[in-house]
């Protein structure tokens, strides 16, 4: 997973991996036929651990503005503690590689989106954005505080940050109970 995360797919080559894991290049081989399939493997064991811990049960009684907050919470989680896997999921989520068992797992987290999304509208509790545009604020987020995460800036990611990040998301997405007035 680190080779296809720092290097891509493409440019990660088996035997490069045979290296890394320490093993010859039949050995891969003999696991796995292709470097699709050992790729589709990798992706499908950190998806469903991803979609285990993520799409978890919500508690009963929840709104969607709880909802949100436990989603956010568990990808913070998620995150802190399989930074290597988050990365490779995101670079490799739409990929092109992906066998029909891999972006059915992919599509199962879509799914949960939808699901949330159309609660949420239907609650009169969320903007009604395209599914792309939740995605990409929800994971551009928290990936972006990733990326540009460096303590000696004064830019170390701490509980509070994270905190602020998902309140200010949950600002941008809800309908607001303020009404803007025209003054002028």
């Amino acid at each position: 997973m680190q080779l296809f995360e720092a290097r891509g797919f493409d440019g990660t080559s088996v035997p490069l991996i045979a290296q890394k894991a320490g093993v010859g290049i039949g050995t891969i081989y003999r696991y796995f036929p292709t470097k699709e399939a050992l790729f589709n493997a990798v992706f499908l064991l950190w998806k469903k651990r991803f979609n285990t811990v993520l799409l978890a049960p919500l508690p009963e009684q929840i709104d969607p503005a709880g909802a949100f907050q436990t989603y956010w919470e568990r990808a913070v989680t998620w995150v802190g503690q399989h930074p290597v896997a988050t990365r490779f999921l995101y670079l490799h989520f739409h990929g092109p590689h992906l066998d029909e068992e891999a972006q059915a797992v992919e599509s199962e987290y879509l799914t949960y989106v939808d699901t949330f999304l159309a609660w949420g509208v239907g609650q009169g509790v969320l903007k009604p954005l395209p599914r792309l545009t939740f995605v990409a604020l929800f994971w551009g987020s928290l990936i972006g505080l990733t990326k540009y995460e460096n303590p000696d800036r004064d830019m170390a990611l701490d509980p509070p940050t994270f905190k602020a990040t998902g309140d200010a998301l949950w600002d941008a997405l809800r309908i607001s109970d303020i009404k803007e007035t025209d003054n002028g």
